[in-house]
């Protein structure tokens, strides 16, 4: 048996929840990352029980960092897309013979948050608690929000070459 071992390019998304554990209002302009310079993050919109909301017609929207700021009462959290070019597949051995793994440089790093007054604030990406993780990932929506911030991203990108 064969595998193709030809790296593939193209948008990879990674999706955290930010939550603000101060005890003031706090606002996000930028989320940056070391290793990845061209990353991208978009979020969409949700409601006061933390789920993905819609608007009439039962569709999300979804922003660009940059063009939008996130701001988060606290105890509030967030869900947002982390979008990079970077990521690729490779071939790797398992018990069970080989297998593509996704490999992207945003996963479990250190990102740096920018506020409206442009604080930087350091964090390390950690795993969201079973709850975080059920009210996104097992929302109807939450791929169509993953879906759609990677269009949007890549729309920009189309619009900026």
């Amino acid at each position: 048996m064969s595998v193709d071992t030809t790296t593939l390019k193209g948008l990879s998304a990674t999706a955290y929840v930010i939550t603000n554990v101060g005890d003031e209002r706090g606002s996000l302009v930028s989320v940056l990352h070391d290793a990845d310079e061209d990353m991208r993050v978009c979020f969409p919109d949700v409601n006061d029980d933390g789920g993905i909301s819609t608007d009439e017609d039962g569709l999300g929207t979804i922003h660009m960092m940059g063009k939008r700021t996130v701001s988060l009462e606290p105890g509030q959290v967030q869900l947002m897309f982390f979008i990079s070019s970077d990521g690729q597949t490779e071939l790797v051995e398992t018990q069970d013979g080989p297998a593509l793994a996704y490999r992207t440089p945003l996963m479990g790093e250190n990102y740096t948050l920018v506020d409206t007054e442009d604080r930087r604030t350091r964090i390390h990406a950690s795993v969201a608690s079973d709850e975080f993780a059920a009210r996104f990932i097992q929302d109807p929506l939450y791929p169509e929000a993953m879906e759609g911030c990677k269009r949007l991203v890549d729309m920009e990108r189309r619009n900026t070459r």
